[in-house]
């Protein structure tokens, strides 16, 4: 066949991989991204549990959403990456479970938006996978695999909506519901270090970080990371769990009793705790007011503001922005 055939898996010119996949990864984005605004408008939905296959998000597509994190006025870039591509600001937003987070996006999107930034928020790698019908594995060898899998399709999911939002020559911020190094909460100190060892030697023409896998290398890949605290550390009274609505009135399942949430929450904190912006938010203490902790009430305003400014505090130092005119001005 000559010298210049090769397979694909053999094949190491990552432009030619990339676009192979490109195509793929922004559909499947897209799938993701409708499930978010399938669920934020349908309160009434039955619980996780009783969902059918027809009745998925995965499957319907919502045009609105390709320009809800547009701004209205662009802000100055400040960064380019290369020729004609705007640096990206790119921030995880993680915690322990029901810590506000998914509540959060739409005020860190809006309040971004004033500021001058495009704002694209990244779905859960998990959430995907377990909305298309698969399950968490049980035994430590295929949880291995799985998470394997998971990392791998994180990673390119960030390289795909990084460039795309790179291309755009606006200055934008990505907000990813939990990143790379989330994984290893889930999993032994062995088994992690399993995990980095076989990605950066599989699949090189589609996955391997520039400077190898490594956890510097993978804390480098983002300017900042914004840690919401649990519930049940702090507000136990409003944590829920099992099949239940959130705060948006979304139905979700929790599986994780109070004890556990904030086990889990640590071992997530310890994940990150090595970037130099790490920003934990914890609850204020809600009921020393008296009040209940939701998305409508000052205590967890209180929350969302610290939240939202250490986000827009991370995004500042990438593309320090002027004042957006006013109406008046």
């Amino acid at each position: 066949m000559g010298e210049t055939a090769c397979t694909f898996a053999a094949c190491t010119d990552p432009p030619t991989t990339f676009k192979l996949f490109l195509p793929l990864l922004r559909s499947f984005m897209l799938l993701g991204l409708a499930a978010i605004a399938l669920a934020s408008q349908q309160p009434d939905r039955p619980a996780v549990g009783g969902a059918s296959v027809g009745e998925s998000p995965l499957h319907r597509v919502y045009s609105s959403l390709a320009q809800s994190g547009r701004a209205p006025t662009a802000g100055s870039v400040r960064r380019m990456y290369k020729h004609e591509r705007t640096r990206v600001v790119r921030i995880v937003l993680t915690g322990g479970p029901c810590a506000g987070k998914s509540s959060s996006l739409q005020h860190f999107t809006e309040a971004a938006k004033r500021e001058g930034f495009d704002v694209y928020t990244a779905p859960e790698a998990a959430t995907l996978i377990f909305n298309c019908g698969l399950a968490f594995p049980q035994s430590e060898e295929k949880i291995l695999e799985f998470q394997k899998a998971l990392f791998k399709l994180q990673l390119q999911m960030e390289r795909s909506m990084t460039h795309m939002a790179a291309t755009t020559g606006r200055p934008s911020i990505i907000i990813f519901d939990r990143g790379l190094m989330d994984g290893r909460a889930y999993m032994t100190p062995a088994m992690w270090s399993q995990l980095l060892d076989e990605v950066e030697h599989e699949g090189r023409d589609a996955v391997t970080i520039e400077h190898g896998v490594s956890e510097p290398s993978i804390l480098q890949r983002y300017d900042g990371v914004v840690h919401m605290v649990t519930a049940a550390d702090g507000a136990a009274p409003f944590y829920k769990h099992g099949d239940v609505q959130d705060d948006a009135g979304n139905w979700v399942h929790r599986r994780e009793t109070p004890e556990q949430a904030v086990e889990l929450d640590h071992r997530t904190r310890g994940c990150w705790d090595q970037h130099p912006r790490h920003f934990v938010v914890h609850n204020p203490q809600a009921e020393q007011h008296g009040r209940r902790l939701d998305p409508v009430d000052p205590v967890f305003e209180e929350k969302l503001a610290v939240a939202t400014e250490a986000v827009l505090r991370i995004a500042r130092e990438a593309h320090p922005q002027q004042p957006q005119p006013t109406a008046e001005g």
